[in-house]
């Protein structure tokens, strides 16, 4: 199983630059009948694109190579679809 979330600079202001944003993926994997992220890795910051206020939502069924994201900012990009074979193939962006 996999999981996907959004990490704000607001959460690490000291961390991060004011209005970034990243995406990152993992496998939730159970050891010792515990879950826990697996394979984390960066497959989005916004640094450098015109997307802001963004987070991701949902994996594309059937088989969840791809994921939506919205602007929430509202500026006319509407819902984005990422590629994860190719955010691996080409780093994070």
């Amino acid at each position: 199983m996999k999981i996907s979330w959004t990490v704000a600079h607001t959460q690490y202001p000291g961390e991060m630059e004011k209005g970034q944003y990243v995406f990152y993926l993992a496998d939730i994997v159970y050891r010792k009948g515990l879950p826990e992220l697996a394979n984390r890795r960066l497959i989005f910051d916004n640094t450098d694109t015109p997307y802001r206020d963004i987070e991701v939502q949902n994996f594309i069924p059937p088989h969840e190579k791809e994921i939506t994201s919205d602007d929430l900012a509202g500026v006319g990009y509407g819902i984005f679809i990422k590629d994860l074979e190719e955010a691996a193939k080409q780093g994070c962006r």
